[in-house]
């Protein structure tokens, strides 16, 4: 770290979280990175939060707490803006923990290479995840604001730690006139848009430093309600921005998304009772009415390009063997499906960092952990990308997986 050593605000917006208060709070103030404020807000939590962040503040001088009547996650957030005194913030959620590096690593990448904010990756984890020790190989990509909004717009999976408010530092100024919106959820999704549109550079690394805790009684993992229809009008708003941005190709993305949104959501509303009819009818209405404006695209074709081992119908490392399958996408699931009806080996797991929201949907997928949990002859990594592969494969290395238990997909890429 060089000499310049500025105040870090780490917010935490605290609402019935006691059982995993204490984990959270540990581990940001045992950050190796100490010139901290740790700005804890209470938000008018039932339960013994409040006595748990005042006893924390006793016994730490940087903790300052802060007691309000219950607000909602956004509200909570301003507040810590509102009051926070540091150059830089970061947000931390009540119920997740940061490796010891994280401040460190993330305001030394801002410092070196002059940037408004860092990003890391995250993992998801259960409550009874074991922890992957940290890899010190990476490599740090650079981004304007216009081409990080250019990744969050583009959807999927990827899109997510883009979106997040979580796993990033930031320039304190960035905030000057923005705030989360109060009274709604996915409120992420209304806001780091406009923050990264503000950020003349942007730094990015691919390390674990933030643990992001999959549970069901979390807002996003309980079951369907009305609010979750607010990401529609963060969308909407999105459009808005982009158009008068004049960020075509952006416009499109995010369009494409509401579509399959409110196409989702119809269904969702459809399975959840009668009363959500009119609801029905103006998502189906609107879908129908953004879907003229999208452009026309030309009709996917089957694809007929089948990797290796596929291709000849076996798999010599697969015959008798324990398999464990990284990667649950497209060619995750064919290889899973290939697998499982060749019956030419045992397939003993199969893992991806989107597990929780593939679980939603079926898909019998785990926690990276269960790399060091469960017994096998071979993990196939079922990735195309050629440089996404050589990243895995070095996390497996320092993972203490043995290289010759490794396989990849061959890639031209």
């Amino acid at each position: 770290m060089e000499r310049n050593t500025p105040v870090v605000s780490v917010i935490v917006p605290v609402y019935s979280v006691e059982r995993y208060l204490q984990q959270c709070i540990d581990s940001i103030c045992k950050q190796t990175y100490e010139n901290l404020e740790v700005i804890l807000v209470n938000d008018g939590s039932p339960d013994n939060c409040g006595e748990i962040c005042d006893r924390n503040a006793v016994l730490d001088s940087r903790i300052v707490v802060i007691h309000k009547e219950n607000g909602g996650l956004s509200s909570a957030r301003n507040v810590g803006l509102d009051i926070a005194k540091g150059e830089y913030i970061a947000f931390v959620d009540a119920d997740d923990t940061i490796h010891p590096c994280f401040i460190e690593k993330l305001l030394e990448m801002c410092l070196r290479y002059n940037c408004d904010i860092a990003q890391c990756d995250y993992l998801a984890v259960s409550e009874d995840s074991l922890s992957l020790p940290l890899n010190p190989w990476q490599e740090i990509s650079f981004y304007d604001g216009r081409q990080a909004l250019h990744e969050l717009c583009r959807g999927g999976v990827n899109a997510i730690k883009y979106t997040v408010a979580w796993n990033k530092i930031y320039k304190r100024k960035l905030f000057r006139y923005i705030r989360y919106p109060v009274g709604r959820i996915h409120e992420d999704e209304f806001t780091t848009y406009q923050v990264f549109w503000k950020a003349k550079k942007i730094a990015i690394t691919r390390q674990y430093l933030y643990y992001y805790l999959q549970r069901n009684t979390s807002i996003m993992g309980s079951g369907f309600s009305i609010k979750r229809l607010d990401i529609l009008d963060a969308f909407r708003e999105r459009l808005a921005f982009l158009q008068k941005k004049k960020l075509k190709e952006n416009y499109f993305q995010t369009l494409q998304g509401l579509v399959g949104l409110l196409e989702k959501n119809y269904y969702l509303l459809q399975e959840n009772g009668k009363e959500n009819e009119a609801i029905c009818a103006r998502l189906l209405q609107e879908k129908e009415s953004l879907e003229k404006f999208l452009p026309a695209s030309p009709m996917e074709k089957e694809d007929k390009v089948i990797p290796w081992p596929l291709q000849k119908g076996r798999c010599p490392h697969c015959v008798n063997a324990k398999i464990l399958l990284y990667g649950a996408g497209k060619w995750g699931q064919r290889y899973y499906r290939w697998i499982k009806e060749h019956r030419q080996g045992v397939m003993v797991g199969w893992v991806d960092n989107a597990w929780y929201s593939l679980q939603q949907e079926g898909l019998p997928v785990s926690p990276l952990d269960a790399l060091l949990r469960l017994s096998y002859d071979y993990i196939l990594i079922a990735i195309t990308n050629k440089a996404v592969q050589e990243e895995i494969v070095q996390n497996f290395l320092y993972w203490g997986i043995p290289k010759e238990k490794i396989l990849s997909i061959p890639s031209d890429e």
